[in-house]
């Protein structure tokens, strides 16, 4: 029985649509197609000499297959990720478990590698339990997560006891007609861990034909590619939301509502890493956008505009008026905390200390509840931006963009322009955080001036002390912001992340011992004469500050107390 499809797009209409979006953005590498039922459709000329990098959108892929096997009875989605690769996760009693389906999700909470964030060449090495580290807990915001990804591909090997490729060849190609070169893995440029996840490639053929799954659960000979109920909970169903009316996420994506109509966007807008899937699941219409055939990540990216075309398409053919998603749920949003306050962009988490800066000196924004109830939104380097209240925890600016609070994690998180950004506060302002720092670490030198003092060991225990802990700390963190991403992929020294991280410590517990030493001598008299004795209770009392905010922001930033690279 085929696929029952009430309403189609026009490929004359499309076409003309997608034309719209400058030439500069759709170049002669792009491609488009339109999905009709079985019918698929090119809008621009096909290419199939190009293999297509996938990018984010490989995981739709292992996502397929996991419902594949669910579907059989093989794989339990809320099975603990511990269970099935116990060599790589292991339970920890004061975490949120990470289970099968936050990997599907893509919220388990792993680090972004940063080769990858800056579309980089991969490594050689191939350390999976690097990768494993955790960024966040499991459950929170879903994002382009690499290891994620890969370690779905190693669970679905060991369960099934197939290689990756072999996987792909038995649950998703093979169903589909497909050859083995639809869907391949480059295992030669990239580590073998996340080969599967990273180095996916398809063909355009492949797309239209992954898009036509996902637009009617058809395969050719009219068969269910899964079960009518798990289609449903793998297409339609929200596993996740931000907000009644922001983001909702399936097992297979982003789930928006186009005049009651569920609508499925696989891939991604922000970053254009890989093809971009965007498919009408109750009605059998797709569309796919390639916007470069060549290169994970082209210079220009589109596919935002590429998703709004096709939105706009799908709202002329559905029936009705256009309405807001959730509004009736989110009117019934009661508990709002804090809303002020200062927000880091946080769509692609990282541990590496570096780039922790980088988005707090280049991301930074800070929100201001006026008196009216709206809101102000100042980047740097801009002016301030007025948002006002369309339902709670929901606004929407005079030019029509949306910000929006995440009802869950204590509003930690918002959305803005398509981007996800975490509530930082006092540790996203760098007026507060490196110009005191650096100020602090110089103070904590000072205190060398009793290294040699004849007044006790106590103030000669002070003067050492202090430089000491401040040499070490600024070194500590100076090899931590610049080196780590280096050692930790690309070689295989970890013990040198250790020693410095023991270097590091040992320096934040001397500069503790500096603060308890200044507060000990404050009532104790020196031997200085004249005005330099009236100056040294005061200069204890500026070392004891400077030792603990130079104690808190170590903490603050993750960095007192571990030891470990990964």
């Amino acid at each position: 029985m085929a696929h029952a499809q009430s309403v189609a797009i026009d490929p004359i209409e499309a076409r003309q649509a997608f034309s719209s979006i400058p030439t500069s953005s759709v170049s002669t590498q792009s491609a488009i197609i339109l999905i009709n039922g079985q019918s698929i459709t090119p809008l621009t000329p096909q290419d199939e000499a190009h293999p297509v990098p996938m990018g984010h959108t490989g995981h739709l892929v292992w996502s397929m297959i996991a419902l594949r096997l669910a579907d059989e009875g093989i794989l339990d989605l809320d099975a603990r990720v511990s269970t099935h690769a116990p060599d790589l996760i292991a339970d920890d009693p004061f975490e949120v478990p990470e289970q099968i389906k936050h990997l599907l999700l893509s919220n388990a909470g792993f680090v972004v590698p940063d080769w990858y964030r800056e579309n980089g060449p991969a490594p050689s090495q191939d350390k999976p339990h690097v990768y494993m580290t955790k960024a966040r807990s499991a459950g929170h915001i879903p994002y382009d997560d690499p290891a994620g990804r890969a370690l779905l591909a190693y669970i679905l090997s060991n369960i099934t006891g197939k290689s990756p490729q072999d996987l792909i060849q038995a649950e998703l190609l093979a169903p589909l007609g497909l050859g083995p070169d639809a869907v391949r893995i480059d295992g030669a440029n990239y580590p073998a861990f996340l080969a599967p996840a990273v180095g996916l490639y398809t063909t355009e053929d492949g797309l239209g034909a992954l898009a036509t799954v996902l637009a009617t659960n058809r395969l050719q000979n009219g068969s269910r590619y899964l079960s009518r109920d798990l289609f449903k909970t793998f297409i339609t169903t929200p596993q996740w939301f931000m907000h009644p009316m922001g983001r909702r996420q399936t097992f297979a994506g982003q789930l928006e509502t186009i005049k009651g109509h569920p609508a499925l966007l696989v891939g991604d807008t922000t970053h254009c890493r890989g093809p971009l899937i965007y498919a009408a699941p109750n009605d059998g219409i797709g569309f796919v956008f390639i916007p470069s055939r060549q290169t994970q990540q082209p210079a220009i990216c589109n596919n935002n505009q590429y998703k709004n075309e096709a939105r706009k398409l799908l709202d002329s053919v559905f029936p009705g008026a256009t309405q807001k998603d959730g509004q009736n749920d989110a009117n019934k949003i009661t508990s709002i905390s804090r809303l002020s306050g200062i927000y880091v962009r946080d769509d692609s988490p990282s541990l590496w200390l570096g780039q922790k800066y980088q988005a707090v000196a280049n991301t930074a924004l800070e929100i201001k509840m006026l008196g009216d109830g709206s809101l102000e939104v100042t980047r740097q380097g801009q002016e301030a931006k007025r948002y006002f209240t369309q339902a709670p925890l929901y606004f929407t600016s005079e030019d029509g963009q949306t910000l929006i609070f995440s009802v869950r994690f204590s509003n930690g998180y918002i959305e803005l322009d398509g981007h996800i950004y975490r509530y930082a506060g006092f540790l996203g302002n760098t007026r507060t955080l490196v110009k005191p720092a650096a100020w602090m670490l110089l103070l904590l030198l000072t205190a060398g001036v009793y290294a040699f003092s004849q007044d006790g060991r106590s103030w000669r225990s002070l003067g050492r002390f202090g430089p000491i802990g401040a040499v070490c700390i600024s070194t500590g963190v100076y090899l931590e912001a610049t080196y780590l991403p280096h050692i930790l992929y690309e070689t295989n020294a970890d013990y040198l992340i250790i020693l410095w991280r023991i270097m590091l410590n040992v320096g934040i517990m001397l500069t503790l011992s500096v603060a308890f030493f200044a507060l000990s001598l404050t009532r104790r008299t020196p031997s200085a004469q004249g005005v330099l004795r009236h100056l040294v209770p005061l200069h204890l009392i500026l070392l004891c500050a400077a030792a603990f905010y130079t104690v808190y922001l170590t903490i603050a930033w993750g960095l007192a107390g571990e030891i470990r690279p990964y």
